[in-house]
């Protein structure tokens, strides 16, 4: 259940219907309930409320036996529609544009944000005083704009390092612990590169891709300093403080040692490589427990929280549900996200432990489940983490988004890779605050 990012057609898209939309029913195809009369209100038929996953097939079926089993209301009918295949954010961006969209879609907290300031998400400010409640929902502070609150958040991800005990203890490297820091973690990568068949200690992409900027401020942050931008839904400043040259510093040393896997480098492969126990390290998030269960029985492997330096700090994303202003009836609707979130989802994620459900209370059956696979790790290292002193966001959540990314592969990306100096940051920096500046 990772979170899929907006497409710039889905931006454009969003753009060009935001002062259209008129209430009307959305979505279309299959279903996981079915209804004689689907997408029809008229004459007193049942009313229908629609939503979409981007969900495997597998986790689909799944939602689909947990809403036939536990949805009891005789006046409304819920629909799992298909998503459209291909690239999630951009079908998503036609869809609006086309004023199709289901009444409920998967969400990252990007596109809530982004949809939310282009006014075509309902707010659900006024409904979240039932069994939902701001209190209940973790991380709710960031689907928040000046539009209100126009998704809600049903699954956290935070993210840490997967490691492999064995060859941690082969070469006679301590394993990592939390409360590491990041010469810690450089340092056991460049012990480790070559073990197990390796060509690094270290592979990622949330550091050395397109989100890298915004990743490295966990470094800086923990330091005591700044995020690359002041904020990630409204960014007014953009700074690389001598924390966050510091930590791009040592991560560019890492890649030039060939401890750390450059930006160039395919990471398709990390997580079969990890599970065949011929790679080391890899940062990434928890849902990866579940697969390295069934598909790395005989690799000693581990999960521990991202490094930091003075300050407990984490990397943090989320996705969640956004429902369009073209929904038929909010009430309605409201009624399926609540069901959804506090219900479907906590027994969806005991049966598949993906991630921590947003919703609380109803946490507590994802973590038996890890208990049962035996991932305590994972656990303490969910636990640790969901309760960091600092959180910091995995990217921009603007409309200009993509800009921003243009400026990074043009400056950033090189500069990790050694084709230009560190000193380029300031350049970097210059351009992002150019762009930020003009979209005020």
């Amino acid at each position: 259940m990772k979170d899929k990012r907006l497409g710039v057609a889905s931006i454009v898209a969003a753009a060009l219907v935001a002062t259209s939309l008129t209430a009307c029913g959305g979505g279309s195809s299959a279903q996981s309930k079915a209804s004689d009369n689907a997408g029809s209100e008229a004459g007193g038929a049942k009313k229908v409320v629609k939503y979409m996953t981007w969900e495997s097939a597998e986790t689909n079926t799944i939602f689909d036996e947990v809403v036939e089993e536990l949805w009891d209301d005789p006046d409304v009918t819920i629909e799992r529609v298909n998503a459209p295949s291909g690239d999630y954010g951009d079908k998503l961006g036609s869809l609006a544009q086309a004023q199709n969209l289901p009444d409920i879609f998967w969400c990252g907290n990007d596109t809530a944000i982004q949809y939310s300031q282009l006014g075509i998400l309902v707010d659900w400010t006024s409904y979240l005083q039932g069994k939902m409640t701001p209190e209940s929902l973790g991380g709710l502070e960031r689907w928040t704009t000046d539009n209100g609150i126009g998704g809600v958040p049903s699954l956290r991800n935070v993210f840490g390092v997967w490691y492999n005990a064995d060859l941690f203890e082969e070469n006679g490297v301590p394993l990592p612990e939390s409360g590491w820091n990041w010469d810690d973690l450089y340092s056991a990568a460049g012990a480790l590169t070559g073990a197990g068949g390796s060509n690094f200690g270290l592979t990622t992409d949330m550091y050395v891709t397109l989100d890298g900027p915004f990743a490295m401020g966990t470094y800086s942050v923990s330091s005591g300093g700044q995020g690359i931008v002041n904020d990630v839904n409204a960014p007014t400043t953009v700074q690389a403080d001598e924390y966050y040259v510091e930590g791009v510093t040592k991560l560019r040393d890492a890649i030039a040692a060939g401890y750390v896997a450059p930006p160039d480098y395919d990471v398709s492969n990390t997580t079969s490589l990890f599970a065949a126990g011929s790679q080391p390290m890899m940062i990434g998030g928890q849902w990866q427990a579940q697969a390295l269960t069934n598909d790395a029985p005989d690799v000693n492997w581990a999960w521990v929280p991202l490094p930091h330096e003075k300050i407990k700090t984490t990397l943090y994303d989320a996705i969640g549900m956004c429902t369009p202003t073209t929904t038929a009836s909010t009430d309605d609707t409201y009624k399926v996200v609540e069901f959804l979130n506090t219900e479907v989802i906590p027994e969806v994620m005991s049966r598949t432990p993906v991630a921590p459900p947003a919703f609380q209370p109803g946490q507590q059956a994802y973590f038996d489940s890890l208990e049962e696979m035996g991932a305590t790790s994972v656990i303490e290292t969910l636990e640790y983490s969901l309760n960091a002193d600092e959180y910091v966001s995995l990217r921009l959540t603007t409309p200009y988004a993509s800009q921003a990314n243009d400026l990074t592969v043009a400056t950033y990306l090189p500069i990790l890779k050694g084709d230009k100096p560190v000193s380029d940051l300031s350049t970097y920096v210059d351009q992002f605050q150019a762009l930020v500046d003009a979209n005020q």
